[in-house]
């Protein structure tokens, strides 16, 4: 039985990505520089190949949207192209050629503290760069975009949780519990009060999205501890935001908090260990010169990094 996908063309994936997006063949022609007769020829040979419709076309009059098999074929076209977008830089950097574009991942802990430095002593060496930053709100939403070859390197929590990454440790983030000074989950305002007995059926605020936060979770578990996720939140704020309020205690790392008057912050250095983060790019890519100077820029920027729970926090050493 012939392969429908064997009669797919790149051309046949740029139609229905741009009508999709634009909501019309005739905004697809205009983003595209086509006709919107070609346009529709490319959508016509797309469902053909297929034996499938991928545009429903409704009325004619409104809005065209993807059929359940062109989203299909959309989320995985993304994919492929971004892997082209990949294999272009890569073959820049075999001829010799420039590579004009880096591709970032990061979450908040990382654009909010450290990454602008970064950035600035990078944009030094490669003026003409372009640094294209694409903010996630995880770590293994990074991860699975290097992997896909959306991005050429990504701010994650280390080990790297991909076969395929590879990946440097920068720094070790601490956590704590931040309670509420008005409505406090526990009576403890230091790491002496705070019996790991009283954790148990503790309700807890954080960034269940994280891998970190679950390994931090699962290791309190791992002492016999059995606090309780009470509301999960991605925006670090709102964490914050959610403990000063009394609906738990915010479990966070040092990177991830913002001084607050409204929270007692309990370090548990003891009782878990610090998250690492690092750097993971395609183990079977090269790097281009301009991610190697990322990758040695942030490690020497970490360096100077304490992430501490002491008032003078992310002081350079």
């Amino acid at each position: 039985m012939a392969d429908p996908l064997a009669g797919v063309e790149l051309r046949h994936l740029l139609a229905l990505r741009a009508v999709a997006a634009a909501g019309s063949f005739g905004g697809a022609a205009d983003e595209l520089g086509y006709t919107q007769s070609a346009v529709s020829q490319q959508i016509a040979s797309l469902e053909k190949a297929l034996g499938e419709k991928v545009i429903d076309r409704g009325n004619g009059r409104g809005r065209v949207t993807p059929t359940p098999a062109g989203d299909i074929l959309l989320k995985h076209a993304d994919t492929l192209f971004g892997t082209l977008d990949a294999a272009r830089e890569d073959l820049a950097a075999l001829r010799g050629g420039t590579v004009t574009t880096l591709r970032i991942g990061a979450y908040q802990s990382v654009t909010s503290t450290f990454l602008p430095t970064v950035l600035h002593q990078v944009r030094q060496q490669y003026p003409d760069l372009t640094i294209e930053i694409l903010e996630e709100m995880s770590d293994s939403d990074v991860e699975a975009h290097v992997v896909e070859g959306k991005l050429d390197i990504g701010f994650t929590v280390v080990p790297v949780g991909h076969e395929n990454l590879a990946g440097i440790d920068l720094v070790a983030d601490p956590w704590a519990l931040l309670l509420s000074r008005a409505d406090p989950p526990i009576p403890a305002t230091t790491r002496a009060e705070l019996d790991p007995a009283t954790l148990t059926d503790l309700p807890i605020v954080g960034a269940f999205a994280c891998r970190g936060f679950q390994h931090a979770i699962s290791h309190l578990q791992g002492l016999g501890v059995r606090p309780y996720v009470a509301q999960h939140a991605h925006d670090n704020a709102l964490i914050q935001g959610l403990a000063a309020a009394g609906v738990g205690a915010a479990l966070l790392p040092r990177l991830a908090y913002t001084p607050d008057d409204r929270l007692t912050v309990i370090p548990i250095d003891d009782l878990v260990p610090a998250r690492r983060v690092g750097l993971s790019w395609r183990a079977d890519r090269p790097l281009s010169a301009p991610a190697q100077a990322l990758i040695d820029t942030a490690r020497e920027v970490c360096a100077g990094l304490r992430p501490t729970w002491q008032e003078r926090a992310l002081r350079a050493a």
